[in-house]
């Protein structure tokens, strides 16, 4: 007979409560975050730009050191080399992964980039398939919320007609 009413998005059988859309794809948006801070870190270990000087070359590290950019310097460009991470090979399987990740994420919530089609023209027909196919899909929700909400609903209005005598 109370009047507060408390919804679930999924229902876990055998639970009294339920969990929440964004707790459904948890593992995804750890993963997406994990992979970010990995590329993040690894990019800007892999920016650090130095210069490797031989130490028995004619280059001297001073003088490529207090050479302004585009300066003239008597040395050998055997001498010099910069080094590299080489990574990018690495780096890229983690940033192909964070684009699946993200695009089941933008379809999970339901973001107009992951179902609607990208084009300079979209119809209406496509529009309206779209809404259908998403009405489909969360047909499961409409189900909860019927006995969840409209029993309950009801129960709580009679009772309260019932109280006032109407």
């Amino acid at each position: 007979k109370l009047p507060f009413i408390a919804l679930r998005f999924n229902r876990i059988d055998g639970m009294n409560y339920g969990r929440g859309h964004c707790e459904t794809f948890e593992g995804d948006l750890r993963s997406l975050e994990g992979l970010t801070r990995a590329i993040l870190e690894g990019s800007s270990a892999s920016s650090k730009m130095l210069f490797l000087i031989s130490p028995n070359g004619s280059t001297r590290a001073s003088s490529v050191a207090k050479a302004p950019n585009g300066a003239i310097i008597e040395g050998n460009a055997q001498d010099v080399s910069v080094l590299q991470a080489n990574k990018f090979a690495d780096f890229r399987v983690g940033y192909e992964m964070m684009g699946r990740i993200e695009q089941r994420l933008q379809f999970a919530f339901l973001l107009n980039a992951s179902v609607q089609r990208q084009a300079e023209r979209v119809t209406a027909t496509e529009v309206s398939l779209v809404a259908n196919e998403l009405q489909d899909a969360l047909g499961g929700v409409y189900g909860i919320l019927t006995t969840e909400f409209q029993l309950p609903y009801l129960t709580s209005k009679l009772a309260m007609l019932r109280q006032k005598k109407l």
